[in-house]
């Protein structure tokens, strides 16, 4: 190589290499002195000494104690341990991870979808109760946590269910304060009246609509004597329990378009509220909290037994003194044969009546019209019947249905004889009343007359309800499937059907007040500063 010098050799380069000519030694710098000095023995100290110096270069105080620095055991740096080859190896590529699986970053857990069948039920769900739907000691307990005095509950209770308040401002004597914290807790719901059929016989059909756009129906009637063991002075209101029903008997048209829900207390109570209003606008010159109705039938539309609960809570209000005031006695409740609940009905301290929709002396005969005597036959049936009647002593009514060529022969003359003497029951005999769609009708006069001379023969307690309703839409929910016919068809309009004739008038939103409402609006019994409180309410009637 031409640039190459002979004669200068690098130590550790051998000569021979190719560039051993350019490469220089580094030259070797003499270690320097040492600036230390020699440790004093103990006990002694060198004159003129003065402190070691700071980590910065400036004086301390005190001497700077000579320890090793502090590091964390077990964590591998520059002036630690010796590291474990094996651990500090560095990860072949195959087993390299990736910094995010190294450590996960952190991730809000995702808040779980509703469904949308779900999540519509919940926005449907009303937020607030209805004050009816409470009973005495809840609205109590209410008043108390409220810091209200004990008798704000009988003055509650007394607009409520004597007076008929529907708006929160009728409330005159409870102060505005109190009335402004309940009606942000709680409403006040009123049933508005859509049609209101009169009949003949004074038979009067109520079709009500509910807070959430559904329809009911209610329907009012003179008994005939001794059709309900009352006399022919006492007023009847049959009333409703669900929106549809569930069960499907063959000649009724309440479970037509099948069932939809269970009403509420408050929505059962206001039946007999909203009748009442409506009598008292009738009869402008009756007494303040005077009251039609006697009697209660829980035979409208639904299965009463299916709504058991909120049935037996609403039935408790209206039974109270403080409440409806209606005797329990003279409540009877309706069940196309529910074997359980009938068990359950007969342990409850009140002296409800039961009436057990038979419609058929054999189980091949009523299962044709009832399906639910697939699941309960009469033997069940009858059997739990028998155990309400050793329990409470109480008659026992079992209602049917005389329907032309299905129920009305002579062959179920003597299994209904026998059905009744087993329960000492006593036997209704109700004609058929025709609903569009339906193949039945109902039996011819002779035929009932035939029927129930029958029954007499052989010493059965028989009753047969002669037209009641049979000009009207009075079969269960028949009125309610032609007026949403009607109204599906001219959206808007109602038609308010009267005794006198037919007026169409707007259908009323949920934030009208009827007119019949309106009229009856409580007189003012006391001022507001009038708290003088009243007597505790009595017990509960039986």
């Amino acid at each position: 190589m031409s640039g190459k010098r002979k004669g200068h050799s690098v130590p550790g380069v051998p000569p021979n290499h190719p560039f051993a000519a350019f490469i220089r030694p580094k030259p070797v710098r003499p270690p320097a002195p040492s600036k230390k000095r020699a440790k004093a023995p103990a006990g002694k100290k060198e004159a003129g000494a003065k402190p070691a110096a700071g980590p910065t270069g400036r004086g301390f105080a005190k001497a700077r104690t000579q320890q090793p620095p502090r590091r964390r055991p077990g964590r591998p740096g520059k002036r630690g341990p010796a590291r474990d080859p094996e651990r500090t190896r560095p990860p072949a590529s195959s087993e390299r991870v990736r910094p995010s699986a190294r450590r996960p970053a952190f991730r809000r857990p995702a808040r779980p979808v509703r469904p949308p069948a779900r999540r519509a039920r919940a926005a449907a769900k009303p937020a607030r109760v209805d004050l009816r739907s409470l009973d005495y000691a809840e609205l109590h307990q209410i008043l108390s946590d409220m810091g209200e005095p004990a008798f704000r509950t009988v003055q509650l209770a007394i607009w409520l269910y004597k007076q008929r308040a529907t708006r929160w401002d009728q409330m005159t004597n409870v102060p505005q304060n109190l009335r402004r914290r309940l009606a942000g807790r709680f409403t006040l719901h009123t049933l508005e009246p859509v049609t209101i059929q009169g009949s003949t016989d004074t038979t009067r059909k109520f079709l009500w609509r509910l807070p959430d756009g559904a329809l009911i129906e209610s329907v009012l009637l003179p008994a005939n004597p001794a059709a309900y063991g009352e006399g022919s002075d006492r007023v009847t209101l049959c009333v409703s329990t669900q929106v549809g029903c569930a069960y499907g008997c063959r000649f009724c048209a309440s479970g037509l378009n099948g069932w939809r829900r269970n009403l509420e207390p408050f929505e059962i109570v206001e039946q007999v509220l909203a009748v009442e209003r409506w009598h008292a606008a009738q009869h402008p010159g009756l007494p303040p909290g005077a009251r039609l109705i006697d009697n209660l039938v829980i035979m409208g539309m639904g299965e009463p037994l299916a709504n058991y609960d909120r049935l037996l809570k609403a039935l408790r209000i209206l039974n109270a003194p403080w409440g409806g005031g209606i005797g329990a006695r003279r409540i009877t409740i309706s069940t196309c044969g529910l074997a359980p609940e009938i068990r359950r009905l007969a342990a409850e301290p009140e002296q409800f009546g039961l009436a057990l929709s038979l419609h058929g002396a054999t189980d091949e005969v009523r299962e044709r019209l009832m399906p639910v005597n697939r699941r309960y036959p009469l033997a069940e049936v009858t059997a739990a019947c028998r155990e309400y009647l050793e329990s409470r002593g109480r008659l026992i009514t079992l209602e049917y249905i005389l329907i032309k060529d299905v129920n009305d022969g002579l062959d179920q003359i003597e299994p209904l004889a026998r059905i009744a003497r087993d329960l000492r029951a006593k036997v209704n005999l109700i004609p058929y009343n025709h609903v569009d769609g339906l193949p039945w009708e109902r039996p011819s006069e002779e035929a009932q007359e035939a029927f129930l001379a029958a029954l007499e023969a052989r010493g059965v307690r028989v009753t047969l309800r002669r037209e009641k309703g049979h000009d009207i839409d009075a079969a269960c929910g028949q009125l309610r499937l032609r007026t949403e016919a009607e109204l599906a068809a001219k959206p808007g309009t109602a038609e308010v059907a009267e005794a006198g004739g037919t007026a169409a008038t707007p259908a009323p939103g949920p934030a009208q007040v009827p007119p019949e409402t309106e009229a009856s609006a409580p007189p003012e019994p006391a001022a507001e500063g009038d708290e003088s409180p009243p007597s505790q309410p009595p017990a509960d009637h039986d």
